[in-house]
Parts: structure tokens; C-alpha cells; sequence
């Protein structure tokens, strides 16, 4: 098993198939505020191919992970409506690798003196192939939600840092 560096964390590659782990760097935050608009996750930028000779790449998830989730409104707060979360190759056409359902991304009222709103993160898994979009190593990914809505004020994502999981035959 060969170890390629990638910004952080790294990939790793099974010398028979199987799959690479590409990561981001992480992203401190992003906010989602109740007016629709495009929020930038953090990129992935992929390193030239590390996959062995005669392999041939299967499938392509891209999965969102966030340490924490605050809510800067008044009362019980989520996403509004169903969203995307999209991969896109330099200026290319997007791609659709998650859907977020209505009420996403739920968080609790801030009680005053009690708990400032918050949730612990979660790592939302991707399940919508996007091999068609990632067709080449050493070029970076840009990650997006199109359309990010809050139902209330604003929502707030620390630690950002988006998965791409390569799977490949050989």
C-alpha cells in the first residue's frame, strides 16, 4: 500500500482495486443564510493519477463533512426546501453529488444563558455517481451548494472538508 500526499489528509491505494481517499483541506466555515445563493465548500484538488497500470475507475462519491453547525436565529432552524450540493471541473457543467432534503441540516433554538444553538457535526455521504464529471487526475474540483437556503436567519458550518471517494477495478 503506497501513501500520496494531498494537501491533508492524504490518499491511500490498494494495489488491486479498490478505492482512493481524496480530501480537501478544511475550510473554517460557511454560512447559509436565508437568501438563496452559491456557498463554496472547499475544493478538492486531485494529484496526478496514483492509480497502478491498467486500472479503470468505477465510480465517484463526494461526501460533505462539518464538526459543528450553529443556528444565528431565534428559534428552531434548517435548510429550506431541497438543495444540491454540486461538483464541478474548472468551467465545466455541474454535477449533482448530493441531495439535501428540506429540514437538513436541523438546529435548535439558542436558549439565553442556557446553549448558544448549536449541533454537532455530521459527515453526509454522497450516493449520486459523478464519474462522468471526474474524468481526470491532477486538476481541482470546485464543491457548492447551489441555491443554500436557511428557513430562518442564518446556519453556520465549521470545519468544512469535502471526501472524494474513487473507486476503481484493475
Amino acid at each position: 500500500m503506497e501513501i500520496y500526499p494531498l494537501s491533508t489528509p492524504y490518499i491511500v491505494v490498494a494495489p488491486q482495486g479498490g478505492v482512493v481517499v481524496a480530501a480537501s483541506k478544511v475550510q473554517a466555515q460557511a454560512t447559509i443564510s436565508n437568501v438563496p445563493a452559491t456557498i463554496n465548500l472547499p475544493p478538492i484538488a486531485l494529484p496526478a493519477d496514483p492509480l497502478p497500470p491498467g486500472t479503470t475507475i468505477q465510480n465517484v462519491y463526494v461526501d460533505v463533512v462539518y464538526r459543528k453547525l450553529s443556528n444565528d436565529g431565534i428559534t428552531t432552524n434548517s435548510l429550506n426546501g431541497n438543495q444540491n450540493v454540486q461538483i464541478q471541473k474548472g468551467a465545466g457543467a455541474l454535477a449533482t453529488c448530493i441531495n439535501l432534503t428540506n429540514l437538513t441540516m436541523n438546529c435548535p433554538a439558542p436558549i439565553a444563558g442556557v446553549s448558544y444553538g448549536e449541533n454537532n457535526g455530521a459527515t453526509i455521504l454522497g450516493n449520486i455517481d459523478v464519474s462522468a464529471t471526474v474524468d481526470e487526475w491532477g486538476v481541482t474540483y470546485g464543491i457548492q451548494i447551489t441555491a443554500g437556503r436557511a428557513a430562518l436567519a442564518s446556519l453556520n458550518l465549521y470545519d468544512i472538508q469535502t471526501v472524494m471517494r474513487i473507486f476503481y477495478s484493475g
